[in-house]
């Protein structure tokens, strides 16, 4: 049984060494574990048997999640003022390592882009990129709020107090705190080179989905979510659903279901590629 983050080809000599090793090993494999959709794409691409993989989820509990910024809405406002918002801020908020592959300058740019006074970017995390960062959002005139790391018990917080939750990296397998982010009603704004967009972002529907590396497509997501609040709280509603249907549940029955038929039947069924969505309820999806 093979476990595949694999979110695609990568340059110089990590593309010639998955290119000539890889493929021989999936087309054996008894049974593929992909981290998202995007990962199973990379996987069959390479050689492996579509009916050999199922998705699943690098996922969170999403209940506790949820029922902890449900607990934590009545101090929304106390939040949000100790990051600089006022009632009427837009605030977008990115949680992860400051570093260059999360290209959090480019979203900082699509913030100023949007030029709406309203925006207040809230970076959660540490990273080489900080300073790079302060004197971006200094030279461009960005609102922002660099809050450093955040403990676990509390990073809820950060999610309950942001508006839209915003991840635009040049690569990433996965992304957890789009799940975090999704699990606390957040609408989402991702590059499609984020793994977990291709599964827990539905364009238009809970969010909006922007080709990596483009300032301008970011900037105009940025203005549409601000817009309308009442937008936003219903793509929030809808990113909590989706994200019931990634939780731990249905990523543990495609694990056990994968280890089972490659052991009792060298993996071999019959149908397409199978993600959570098959076993979620009616009222998940």
């Amino acid at each position: 049984v093979v476990e595949s983050h694999d979110e695609g080809p990568r340059p110089g000599w990590r593309r010639r060494v998955k290119g000539t090793v890889v493929p021989s090993i999936v087309r054996r494999a008894s049974g593929i574990l992909a981290v998202g959709t995007l990962a199973a794409r990379s996987m069959t691409a390479r050689g492996a048997r579509a009916d050999r993989v199922r998705v699943f989820a690098n996922t969170i509990d999403v209940k506790e999640f949820g029922e902890r910024a449900a607990g934590l809405a009545a101090r929304r406002p106390q939040l949000r003022e100790a990051v600089g918002a006022g009632p009427e801020d837009v605030v977008v908020l990115s949680v992860g390592r400051l570093a260059r592959e999360k290209r959090l300058d480019l979203l900082v740019r699509a913030v100023a882009d949007a030029g709406d006074p309203r925006l207040l970017l809230v970076l959660v995390g540490e990273g080489p990129e900080r300073a790079q960062l302060e004197t971006l959002c200094r030279r461009l005139d960005v609102r922002a709020a660099l809050i450093g790391d955040t403990p676990w018990e509390r990073i809820v917080e950060t999610y309950v107090l942001a508006d839209v939750f915003a991840l635009l990296s040049e690569r990433e397998t996965w992304g957890v705190a789009v799940n975090e982010a999704a699990a606390c009603g957040l609408p989402l704004l991702l590059s499609d080179r984020v793994g977990s967009a291709h599964d827990l972002l539905h364009d238009g529907d809970n969010g909006v989905l922007v080709p990596g590396g483009d300032v301008d497509a970011a900037a105009r997501a940025l203005r549409l979510l601000a817009a309308d609040s009442g937008e936003r709280s219903r793509m929030g509603a809808r990113s909590q659903a989706i994200a019931a249907s990634w939780g731990y549940e249905p990523s543990v029955e495609a694990f056990v279901a994968t280890v089972r038929e490659a052991v009792l039947h060298g993996g071999a069924r019959p149908g397409g590629v199978w993600t959570p969505l098959d076993t979620a309820s009616s009222a998940d999806r």
